[in-house]
């Protein structure tokens, strides 16, 4: 099909096709495909951030923090047997018997520095920055009196989050401490 087309100039009017002036075939079609690659586009982005929320270690919500509300009176009753009991618990790092891996040891004594010995001592152990890698230890009795010590695992210098629950007799003696490890990267010999 064609128009006819008036000039001003006087001359013929000349013939246009309505092909030039008209869409051409499937330009309708890039609006759509637009809208569906950018929805495309968030929905992968929201799929990265789910999995990295959901397997970074870093971040971490405290166990049971719900049933931990519910019983705070029983936190503020252990502070105050804590106070009444006066024990005094020193964690500290030392290379294993082994000599190649690290053991928690910790010192424990009562209120007048004597050792207490036969304690039962549980700890959770983590790197501040990967609160979500929580290692639960047993330490045992060693040699000394009063002194116990576990393996643990060491992955990362900086701030570690160390919570003890020791149980001797009927007594129960809680404490937290951080501990602040050093770059313990092996140096290697040179010949």
């Amino acid at each position: 099909m064609s128009t006819r087309t008036a000039h001003l100039n006087g001359s013929a009017p000349r013939r246009t096709s309505r092909a030039r002036t008209a869409i051409g075939p499937g330009a309708g079609r890039m609006w759509p495909a637009m809208i569906v690659g950018l929805i495309s586009l968030n929905a992968s982005i929201v799929a990265v951030t789910v999995f990295f929320a959901f397997s970074d270690k870093s971040v971490a919500t405290e166990p049971d923090y719900y049933t931990k509300a519910l019983n705070y009176n029983d936190t503020i009753l252990q502070r105050a047997t804590n106070q009444r009991l006066a024990w005094r618990l020193t964690p500290s790092l030392r290379p294993a018997s082994d000599g190649r891996s690290i053991e928690l040891a910790a010192s424990l004594a009562d209120r007048d520095g004597a050792p207490i010995a036969g304690a039962r001592i549980e700890t959770i152990a983590f790197a501040s920055v990967r609160s979500g890698a929580r290692q639960q230890l047993q330490l045992a009795a060693s040699r000394a009196p009063g002194e116990y010590t576990a393996p643990i695992r060491i992955d990362r210098p900086g701030q570690w989050y160390l919570r003890f629950t020791v149980v001797s007799g009927a007594d129960t003696f809680t404490r937290e401490t951080t501990l602040l490890i050093p770059d313990f990267r092996p140096t290697s010999a040179t010949h």
